[in-house]
């Protein structure tokens, strides 16, 4: 299989990344408390089998575990997966959740024996690869999916994002970590091409560049996501503007679309 960018960021240089996603733990609790909302509503209770598909370092596994769920959390990255056993320790929900080291293009091969009453997809953590690798996850999920279960997944709203594009941009985690973001949509493809350059400041004005990486991320707008979904083999079930539930218009920062088996 060939090399993608996923794994020069989330396996080659894991431990710069994980920085970020350290700094959303503060609002796993409350969105996993939304996602709960949505199960319940489709009849997916307490007790019920989740797959947290690319649950990064295992946030929101951990908390729907706490919650009375039974996740199972793969991803692709070792150093997430490490860092979200060890965070389940922390939580005290080791019973209730399990990680595994998986390929999402391969997600219905290392999971051939399970059977979930849910997925869950948070954090625009899908659109990673071309079209037809994206939709043969999305139909891969569907076989391990029982009848009546769904699929939760929030990404990126496109129509959102072009209204607040901007072409540069930062962001820190902690005190010495800084990563540059040059973007640029193709909107011939739907894809937005992003170079990530981490920077470590070794003294006040002094950085020393750890890692540069192209990305190449499928952007959705709601139709198009309906589209890949129903392909696949789901049905439409509703949309919400963002993991506080609030309804969903073209200005929505996110797409958190709710499909069922």
């Amino acid at each position: 299989m060939e090399r993608n960018w996923t794994e020069q960021v989330f396996v080659d240089h894991g431990q710069l990344y994980l920085r970020f996603l350290e700094a959303a733990l503060p609002r796993a609790p409350q969105e996993a408390e939304s996602i709960h909302k949505l199960l319940e509503k489709h009849q997916v209770g307490l007790g019920s089998r989740l797959l947290d598909l690319s649950c990064g370092i295992g946030r929101h596994s951990v908390e729907l575990a706490r919650l009375g769920y039974r996740v199972t959390g793969i991803d692709l990255s070792p150093t997430f997966i490490a860092r979200a056993k060890r965070l389940a320790q922390e939580k005290q929900v080791t019973e209730k959740v399990a990680f595994h080291i998986c390929d999402a293009r391969r997600v219905a091969q290392t999971l051939a024996n399970e059977k979930f009453d849910a997925i869950v997809n948070i954090f625009t953590s899908f659109g990673y690869y071309d079209e037809e690798t994206n939709t043969d996850i999305l139909r891969q999920c569907r076989t391990l999916v029982r009848e009546g279960g769904i699929f939760v997944m929030d990404v990126i709203n496109r129509n959102g994002l072009v209204r607040r594009y901007q072409p540069q941009g930062f962001t820190h985690a902690g005190d010495v970590l800084l990563l540059l973001e040059e973007r640029k949509i193709n909107f011939e493809t739907g894809r937005n091409n992003t170079t990530w350059t981490f920077l470590r400041e070794l003294s006040p004005g002094n950085f020393k560049q750890e890692a540069q990486i192209t990305l190449d991320h499928r952007l959705y707008n709601l139709h198009e996501l309906i589209r890949d979904f129903t392909q696949a083999g789901w049905e439409y079930r509703e949309v919400y503007g963002s993991l506080n539930l609030e309804p969903f218009d073209i200005a929505s920062t996110r797409i958190v679309g709710v499909f069922g088996t």
